[in-house]
């Protein structure tokens, strides 16, 4: 046991220089050296170690192009009592409320109100989803709501797999992240939100359809990358009004 936990700790030792190295900004590390040789030297191996650092979670906000911007949304919360207990189940025994496993139709309401000239609610998105088949009572709702779903309703989907900063680069272009969270600081299995936006400094704003508080402050992207449903499933569609790629 004391050989096993010696080795994580020399690999978190590694991975925290590695990512020290990866947050620093390029000409503080062109400093330590001198020449073109040394600056290709760091540059290349920012390049190598990337894409390892983002199997663990890590994004470096300094070396992403994104461009930063803000997608005004029109927000509904999935507990609102003007819909919060509207059933959700399409079994025999319904017993999914919107308020209780609503996510699914509420984020995609926010992302279609938003987008579209007219305004569908939690409810009519929720009607909608159990219609087409979208509603998987128990449990929420499928993740199809988010590709042949949207593109019923007229929207245009890009699904993004896990790559987060591929999502968030359509955000320039008039689009709008919808994000499937797993367990840990935004619910204790599954929940979709919103990705709206990407302030100056690299935070990433939400529309939560489920705690509004967390749409009134800018979030770390390495934190919603750690807190993505990254089950094999895919958890990122970027939903627009142009054809995707």
């Amino acid at each position: 046991m004391k050989v096993v936990w010696a080795g994580l700790g020399g690999f978190s030792i590694l991975f925290m220089v590695t990512a020290y190295l990866l947050m620093m900004p390029l000409n503080q590390l062109i400093q330590a050296g001198s020449g073109e040789e040394w600056k290709q030297l760091i540059t290349g191996f920012k390049e190598e170690t990337r894409e390892i650092s983002r199997q663990y979670g890590y994004y470096d906000w300094e070396a992403m192009d994104l461009l930063p911007g803000e997608m005004p949304v029109v927000y509904f919360n999935q507990a609102d009592p003007a819909w919060g207990s509207c059933l959700y189940d399409t079994r025999r025994v319904k017993k999914q409320t919107i308020r209780s496993g609503g996510c699914g139709p509420t984020s995609l309401a926010i992302v279609y109100s938003s987008l579209k000239q007219e305004v569908m609610t939690p409810e009519d998105m929720a009607d909608f989803a159990m219609e087409h088949g979208y509603c998987a009572a128990p449990q929420g709702s499928y993740r199809s709501l988010f590709t042949s779903g949207a593109e019923q309703l007229g929207l245009t989907c890009f699904y993004a797999g896990e790559n987060l900063e591929t999502a968030l680069s359509y955000l320039s272009e008039d689009c709008l992240i919808v994000s499937l969270m797993g367990p840990g600081i935004f619910c204790d299995g599954g929940h979709f939100v919103v990705i709206r936006g990407v302030t100056e400094d690299g935070k990433l704003l939400l529309a939560d359809c489920w705690n509004a508080a967390n749409n009134d402050k800018g979030w770390e992207i390495n934190t919603i990358a750690q807190n993505l449903k990254t089950d094999g499933g895919g958890c990122l569609w970027v939903l627009g009004l142009q054809k995707g790629e």
